[in-house]
């Protein structure tokens, strides 16, 4: 069941490409509505499902360390890390940060090699290289969505790129060390804690920027689509995450997990009819190498 875990949660984080694109409103403040809708629909759901009956007793089987680190995993995942890579977007558009971002799939799996949560495996290690040069390939025939004014200002968007890059492969090293320390904790529950922490985390980063003024003034229509995003994204992508992380180490999922720029672009294409080059084919053609090689290093090691 981890794989298939892993790969719902790819299919749901590439969807989560729709509601974004059908937006206007600039995603650096939207992504907020995001989180909160997010934070809001899990909650009801957890409450609900009676999963909030015995929150204290749930909240016990995590100590201090591992809520230590679930707080870290949403100030700077969430928080920061989503608001970096946004603001880098913004200043040096889609093509120069996506494929930034997909180095973290290396990063997360050397990682766990080097923190002892994944075993030192070649193929292990050849799938995170595969997966991260196709995540580049494919950024690079990702059409920007802005002419970049000056040099300064893509030094500046590669700079947060960067940033965010670290802060999220970070915070799932951080989440999955968390659950292999407390592997009996609701997964449902570390995602509901970990958006409502993220959710106060880009609040300040939100007033520190002078953002929310604009927050306020989200139409009801942006809105829905942010709040669509994330529920994809932020609540269903993420618990899949952890529960995939439960069962497989967090290498492998890293790199299951991190097929979902090809399934954006797959959604680009059919849907938003946006163009096919070789820079996409090629790209997407290795994340998915990539993945198979981390199924395959299961089998052996």
């Amino acid at each position: 069941m981890g794989y298939v875990f892993a790969f719902l949660a790819a299919l749901l984080w590439g969807l989560a490409a729709i509601p974004v694109k059908l937006t206007r409103y600039p995603a650096r403040v939207g992504i907020m509505a995001s989180m909160v809708v997010a934070t809001v629909v899990l909650g009801v759901l957890l409450l609900v499902s009676g999963q909030l009956g015995d929150l204290g007793e749930q909240m016990s089987k995590a100590g201090a360390l591992e809520w230590v680190l679930i707080v870290l995993v949403g100030v700077l995942r969430f928080g920061v890390g989503v608001g970096l890579y946004f603001a880098a977007v913004q200043h040096a558009g889609v093509s120069a940060a996506a494929p930034i971002l997909s180095l973290g799939t290396v990063l997360v799996v050397v990682g766990s090699v080097v923190f002892g949560m994944s075993e030192a495996s070649a193929l292990l290690l050849l799938a995170g290289v595969v997966a991260s040069v196709g995540g580049v390939v494919l950024g690079l025939g990702l059409k920007s969505e802005r002419t970049i004014a000056n040099r300064r200002d893509m030094h500046k968007g590669v700079l947060y790129a960067l940033l965010s890059c670290v802060f999220i492969a970070a915070g799932h090293l951080m989440i999955a060390k968390v659950l292999a320390e407390a592997p009996e904790i609701r997964k449902g529950l570390v995602a509901w804690f970990a958006l409502i922490l993220g959710c106060v985390g880009y609040l300040v980063i939100l007033g520190f920027t002078g953002q929310l003024g604009k927050l306020a003034r989200i139409p009801l229509r942006e809105v829905a689509a942010f709040g669509g995003h994330g529920l994809l994204s932020f609540a269903g992508a993420y618990w899949l995450f952890l529960e995939a992380l439960n069962i497989l180490k967090v290498g492998r999922t890293q790199v299951i997990t991190g097929v979902w720029p090809a399934v954006a672009a797959f959604i680009g294409v059919a849907v938003f009819r946006e163009k096919v080059n070789w820079a996409k084919v090629v790209g997407t053609a290795l994340m998915l190498s990539g993945a198979v090689l981390a199924v395959l290093s299961k089998q052996v090691s």
